[in-house]
């Protein structure tokens, strides 16, 4: 679970900014790279919106680019389904083998052997 905090977090961000970066140049070329900022994390630097630099546009132009920023990172959470749909049936893979081989079977160990 660890493991899952401390990279799967990174990991959905890193996936929402390429999804918000690629939908925001689809629709208004050139415009990401004023509205968003470098910074480093733990695994390297990464670049993000930056609400500063979003505000600083006009209001009809930064309405536009957080209307695309919401959408594209909701498609880009649709997309994390995948990994949780992966472990489901790699668990439901394991119960239906492990019951196929009898299932739990309570074992008495005793000081003799």
């Amino acid at each position: 679970m660890l493991t899952v905090g401390i990279l799967g977090g990174p990991l959905i961000g890193e996936m929402q900014e390429r999804s918000i970066e690629s939908a925001i140049e689809t629709k208004t070329p050139g415009v990401y790279q004023t509205v968003s900022k470098s910074d480093s994390y733990f695994f390297g630097t990464y670049r993000a919106l930056d609400p500063a630099k979003l505000s600083a546009l006009p209001e009809t132009q930064s309405q536009e680019i957080s209307s695309i920023a919401k959408t594209a990172r909701q498609g880009s959470l649709a997309k994390v389904i995948v990994f949780p749909a992966f472990m489901l049936l790699c668990y439901l893979g394991l119960i239906v083998w492990f019951r196929s081989r009898g299932g739990y079977k309570a074992v008495s160990l005793s000081a003799n052997h």
